[in-house]
């Protein structure tokens, strides 16, 4: 056999083993293509159960939440001492600021800040996962007046309140210096110098 031959048949023997690889490269891709595609179409139909556990677990879980009894038949408990208020849609902290919430009640002494450290440890405050604790204007804060009783609050919502000053997060505009707030022992609210002293239960929603 001449070199050129040898040659040629080394070239045929190389295209023939290309061509071999290559169809198997081929049937290989086309597997590995069809096996994603079933993987994909497993993973949208495993999506798709989930969306629908998932929306059955949330209605299940409505359904629990709203049959729960209402605390003095006005307040739903949401869980982390933070009462929804289902008359204005509001979210209240149970305890004042300084009182800790143990699971039943308000324990711990609660604190009194001048109105300008009310409205600054109010916006820093992180609370039960939420970070938009502020103070209430002075509208919200008489919406949880309940007169004929001292304190005047709803005590099974709000346990262990201080018959004391409440401040509001509204300024007093015909008083320079001075702000509203709420007597949980009387049930009125007046406005107050913001340099004094007053207790803090703050809020999130609404407005």
């Amino acid at each position: 056999m001449q070199d050129e031959d040898i040659v040629r048949f080394l070239d045929l023997s190389i295209d023939t083993r290309t061509d071999e690889y290559l169809r198997r490269l081929s049937t290989h891709t086309a597997h590995v293509d069809k096996y994603l595609q079933e993987l994909n179409e497993r993973f949208e139909r495993f999506e798709k159960e989930l969306r629908q556990q998932t929306i059955q677990i949330k209605r299940i879980d409505k359904m629990l939440f709203y049959n729960q009894p209402l605390i003095g038949d006005r307040y739903r408990d949401l869980g982390d001492g933070v009462a929804l208020d289902t008359q204005t849609n509001l979210q209240w902290m149970r305890c004042a600021l300084g009182q800790t919430w143990n699971g039943q009640t308000c324990v711990g002494e609660a604190k009194q800040f001048n109105w300008n450290d009310a409205i600054k440890i109010a916006k820093e405050t992180r609370y039960a996962g939420y970070t938009d604790w502020r103070l209430p204007t002075i509208d919200e804060l008489k919406t949880l007046i309940v007169t004929g009783q001292k304190p005047t609050i709803n005590q099974q919502a709000f346990p262990n309140t201080l018959s004391a000053w409440f401040w509001s997060g509204s300024p007093n505009a015909s008083y320079s210096g001075s702000a509203w707030g709420v007597h949980f022992g009387y049930g009125y609210a007046d406005s107050s110098n913001r340099s004094n002293d007053y207790h803090v239960r703050l809020v999130r929603g609404g407005q």
